[in-house]
Formats: structure tokens, sequence, C-alpha cells
């Protein structure tokens, strides 16, 4: 099997091709309503009530802080625990683990499986600079000795990059390691009001993340039923699916 075979072989199916057109158009209209301010009352409502470890700055947050280390001498020790959960959504922490795991994929199947989680990843930070040099949304506030100020971090911080690592890296151990699914599962559920919490990110900001994520996770699909179904070194072409049964055309017998 050609490269170009293998290639059209990972490709989204049908079914999934029309499940992730909806997603996306519900991202790019949730993108739309942000911007308009349609959520902008139930994002402060969940800020003032829900943002626990609300640490207000006047500084935008760039998202330099935790890419080496999960909080500071200074974070509150209830965000330290926040901070620590949601530390392998990080930029580099994240790109650490989904490389490991396309190493370990190598070996068995090949680069092209290997790299569909490196695909993904890089995939979902490139949406999420996208949208946060793109988008922009009515200003939030917080209050701070009975005076309320804009929080200018929240302007420009969807959709949340953290959550999109967290599914594709969930993903990514889940390729090496089958038996870790309730666990990375219930780790990805936990992450997303930990976001919210931890005051990273707004709560629409978060359900942008999961959007994207679900789209990955549906580009990752074959390559894992590859995963699922393979028992070969990554030369063979029977750690691959046949074209045909995705087609549900029947294979040429040759002669």
């Amino acid at each position: 099997m050609t490269v170009s075979e293998r290639l059209r072989a990972l490709a989204p199916t049908r079914g999934s091709s029309g499940t992730l057109a909806g997603l996306a158009a519900a991202f790019a209209l949730l993108a739309v309503l942000i911007s308009a301010g349609v959520f902008t009352r139930f994002d402060q409502f969940m800020l003032d009530h829900l943002a626990i470890s609300f640490r207000p700055s006047l500084e935008p947050d760039h998202g330099y802080s935790g890419l080496y280390r999960p909080f500071t001498a200074n974070t509150p020790t209830s965000a330290r625990v926040l901070d620590v959960l949601t530390y392998p959504c990080s930029a580099l922490l994240s790109l650490l683990i989904v490389a490991g795991a396309a190493l370990l994929l190598r070996r068995r199947f090949g680069w092209i499986v290997a790299l569909a989680p490196v695909a993904a990843w890089t995939i979902g930070n490139v949406v999420e600079e996208i949208g946060k040099n793109e988008l922009t949304r009515p200003a939030l506030y917080t209050g701070l000795d009975g005076l309320r100020f804009p929080v200018p971090g929240y302007t420009d911080s969807f959709p949340s990059g953290h959550m999109i690592r967290a599914l594709v890296v969930a993903a990514a151990i889940v390729f090496v390691w089958r038996r870790a699914l309730p666990f990375v599962i219930l780790w990805a559920l936990v992450v997303a009001p930990a976001l919210v919490i931890d005051d990273a990110h707004t709560a629409t900001d978060v359900a942008g993340g999961i959007l994207v994520g679900c789209m990955l996770l549906l580009l990752l699909r074959a390559p894992f039923e590859v995963v699922l179904g393979g028992s070969g070194t990554g030369t063979t072409d029977r750690s691959y699916p046949d074209p045909s049964a995705r087609t549900g055309s029947a294979p040429r017998i040759r002669t």
C-alpha cells in the first residue's frame, strides 16, 4: 500500500465528515455570539460565582506563566491543586506527552499513524492562536476592595487552548495505553470546570475548546481504529484499514 493510499484510508468517513461540519458550524456560531456579547452576562456570572481562586491582574495573561511550572510561589494552596491538575494541558508538557506517544506508536504502526496525535496537537494550537488574535469579547469585570475593574486577559482568551490540549493529550495516552481510557475521560471531565474555577478561562472559552477538541478527536478516529486492530510492526500493510471497508464497496479480487 502506497503512502497516498494509507493517508486516504485514515481520512474521515462520510459520517464523520458530517459531524465535523456540524461541530465547525457550532464553533463558528459560538465565536460570533461571544464577540457580539450574547454570553457576556453568563461569563460574568460564572466568574463572580465559580472562580473561587480568582487572582485579579491588570495585565493580560499571555499564557507563558504555566509554560515550565504549574504555579508560582505566591499561588494560594487551593489554586495550586487546580494548577497541577491542569498542568498536563500546558503547551510544553502536552507536547512532551504527545511526542512521547508518537515515538511509541512509531515502533509498531509507522510514522503516518504515529504523527496523527502530533498533527492534532499542532492544529489545535493553530486554531487557538487564530481565535485569540482575531476574536475579542466585551470586557469582563472583577472586584477588589469594593472597586470593579475590567480584566484584559479575558478579552482575547477564546477558545481555551488548555481544553483543546487536554482532549488531545487524553487521546494520545489512550493510543499507547488503552486501559487508561476511564481515567483520562475522568481527568478531562474535571479539567473543564477546573479551568473556570482556577480563573484560567471563561466558561465559553472552555466550551469552544471542547468543540475544537471533539473535532480533533474525530480526525483521530481512523488512526485509533488502526491501533485497536493493528498487530504489526509499522512496516506491514495490515496495520492500516482496508479502504473498501470504509466505503462499503467490495474489495477487488485479483486472479
